[in-house]
């Protein structure tokens, strides 16, 4: 880990953090794929919650730093967010299900070739 966790490099003022190799080796990530990665760690000296991210359309590393008292907070707001969530990405995988078994039947009935 950086020196304090700190999300920032001081000689360089440069965002810097923990490498991913480190935050995998702690039991960090939340998600870990090649197209996109999360972790949280406790970073800084007041003890803030720091979630470092980086997707594979954007490779600078992003980071949101949450201290202490609003943690709980945005936990609230993620178990208020998840019903939702979960209902969107359930009919989400539903129109996927439907769209491949459609996209079957075509080919299978000769109206659209594979390859």
């Amino acid at each position: 880990m950086t020196e304090n966790n700190q999300p920032i490099d001081s000689e360089t003022t440069e965002i810097a953090g923990p490498s991913w190799d480190e935050m995998r080796a702690e039991g960090l990530m939340v998600v870990d794929h090649e197209y996109d990665k999360l972790a949280v760690y406790v970073g800084g000296d007041e003890g803030s919650v720091v979630v470092m991210s980086q997707d594979f359309a954007d490779k600078q590393l992003q980071f949101l730093i949450v201290p202490c008292a609003n943690v709980r907070k945005l936990i609230y707001a993620l178990e208020q967010a998840l019903p939702d969530a979960e209902e969107d990405e359930r009919a989400f995988n539903l129109k996927c299900e439907h769209a491949e078994r459609d996209y079957d039947a075509a080919v299978a009935r000769g109206e659209i070739q594979e390859g």
